[in-house]
């Protein structure tokens, strides 16, 4: 935070961040619980998830622990959701062709991503470009998601 916008974040307002978070987490983990059929009936299953990923970031480094998230957490889900929303079914020849019309796209990024390696790797402005790409990215995502999930509803 402080490469990009030259603000140093106190840790002890972290922390109370943090903690407020996590009890206001609480309080609508209860007040749903009681007001909710889904909620009720999906809790255990949502919770082993928070224990195995809290157990992931414990023993990983921080960048192990989002991919692993990213990858089996996030973007497995949203690719077939995306796939559903688009051809109405998951199988083989929705996925070839989803992969065949995003590949492009993928590759783009992924290009962009390694260029971005290769001419800042040495710089103490890495891991600020490194989040703004990640925002550049993440962006406009969740826009068409958005509108996705609105539509199909």
């Amino acid at each position: 935070i402080s490469n990009i916008c030259h603000y140093a974040v106190n840790l002890s307002h972290i922390d109370y961040l943090l903690t407020i978070n996590g009890l206001l987490m609480v309080f609508v983990g209860i007040y749903l619980y009681k007001t909710n059929k889904l909620f009720k009936m999906q809790i255990g299953e949502q919770l082993l998830y928070l224990l195995v990923l809290a157990m992931v970031f414990r023993v990983s480094s921080l960048i192990w622990s989002f991919a692993i998230y990213f990858v089996l957490w996030h973007s497995i889900p949203s690719l077939h959701d995306q796939i559903t929303y688009l051809s109405h079914t998951v199988n083989k020849n929705t996925i070839i062709a989803y992969v065949k019309k995003a590949f492009v796209y993928w590759l783009v990024s992924i290009i962009g991503l390694v260029v971005l390696y290769l001419v800042f790797k040495d710089t103490k402005v890495f891991e600020a470009l490194l989040f703004s790409f990640i925002a550049a990215i993440t962006f406009p995502h969740v826009i068409v998601i958005f509108k996705m999930f609105t539509k199909k509803k």
